[in-house]
Order: C-alpha cells, then sequence, then structure tokens
C-alpha cells in the first residue's frame, strides 16, 4: 500500500515526508491545493480496486491543509497545516463508519476552487482542538461511477460541475448501450474523431 501511495504521490507531483503519526499514517505535501485533492482521489480510486482483492482489508482516511511550509533545521517540513491534518485526522477516525474517506479544510478548498474540479460536500462547523476559532470541514467525493471506471474516463473528468452541451444522440446512444448490458451481457461502441473534440468528456457525461 505505501508503494501504491508513493506512486500516486509522485505522479502528482508531491513528496512524503516523515512525521509524527501512528500505525500506517504517513504525510506529503505538494505544490498546490487542487494536485493534493487530485491525488487523494486517485489513491482513494486506487485503494478501492486493491481492497476488491481477497483478504485485503486496506481502509484509507485521508485530510488536507493548507498554511506556509518551512523546513528546520534539521529539514524537516513544519507549518499549521500539519496541526489541522492532526485534527482533521483524529475527526475522521471519529466517524461512525469505517470507510474511506478525504476531509479537508475550507481553506484547501478555497484554493482549489477554479483548479480542481472535484466535488465537496460541507460537513459543518467543528471546534477543532488548538484552534481558536471554528474550521469549516468538508469531505471530497472520490466516488465514480462504473461506467467511467471502466472506461478509463481520466479523474479530472470524472467530475465535471459545467453543463454538457450538445451531442444529445450521441449521448443516447451510449446511455443506450450501458442499459443494454444486463441484457446482452457485452456492448462494443467506438467513438471517432479528432483530438480535443470531446469524445473522453462525452463517455465521462454517460
Amino acid at each position: 500500500m505505501r508503494s501504491l501511495v508513493q506512486e500516486v504521490t509522485d505522479r502528482h507531483g508531491g513528496s512524503t515526508f516523515a512525521e509524527r503519526v501512528q500505525g500506517d499514517g504517513g504525510c506529503a505535501r505538494f505544490a498546490s491545493a487542487g494536485a493534493a485533492m487530485s491525488a487523494a482521489v486517485d489513491i482513494q480510486r486506487r485503494c478501492r480496486r486493491v481492497s476488491a482483492r481477497p483478504l485485503s482489508t486496506a481502509r484509507l482516511r485521508i485530510v488536507i491543509a493548507a498554511s506556509d511550509m518551512l523546513d528546520d533545521e534539521y529539514g524537516a517540513p513544519v507549518g499549521f497545516a500539519l496541526v489541522v491534518c492532526a485534527r482533521l485526522e483524529a475527526l475522521a477516525k471519529g466517524r461512525d463508519t469505517n470507510d474511506p474517506v478525504i476531509l479537508c479544510s475550507d481553506v484547501v478548498r478555497s484554493l482549489a476552487h477554479g483548479w480542481d474540479r472535484t466535488k465537496t460536500r460541507h460537513l459543518g462547523q467543528f471546534h477543532l482542538k488548538g484552534l481558536g476559532e471554528p474550521t469549516d470541514v468538508y469531505e471530497i467525493d472520490w466516488e465514480v461511477s462504473p461506467l467511467a471506471e471502466a472506461l478509463g474516463v481520466p479523474v479530472e473528468l470524472q467530475h465535471v460541475e459545467a453543463d454538457f452541451v450538445g451531442r444529445r444522440a450521441e449521448l443516447e446512444e451510449l446511455s443506450a448501450a450501458w442499459r443494454r448490458l444486463p441484457r446482452t451481457g457485452a456492448e462494443l461502441v467506438v467513438i471517432e474523431g479528432g483530438a480535443g473534440l470531446g469524445k473522453t468528456r462525452l463517455c465521462a457525461q454517460v
């Protein structure tokens, strides 16, 4: 599991570092809030595929916070974001469910707005230990439709909030093929066109 997390972190331009964490925990930092959110979503989806294997019990709680970060005299990152992450991790651990989750602070959500299309759900304001003011906490939606996952739709296109315009006939044809699957067992639809015409976006809309 650590190798999976490391691989995804590297792909999104992040870097892992040692920090005082319990059990199998770990820390990583990214150049932007959007990159951190995309990496977290990617990790959870990759872990879900691993969890589907026999005898696997992989369940991850991922939390994201943002602040200025500096390196101390030993080269270790320090910053307020680490404190917020510790409090969010405790909040995630105290949930009634053991399902995989991604939580982030309101600062992360604001910074990523316009750069990351990931959907979030407001969980409310929480008085986190050691923080003077209540913190707005959001849960990041990392689930993906079975069709998008089967088609290998990129993460950035799996949750698009912009309106889908046109392509009604093509969209209906794809949707009809998807609906027929329980009866036919297999369907093959070929979408042809030049680069940038919206083939992947069309698949993501189904």
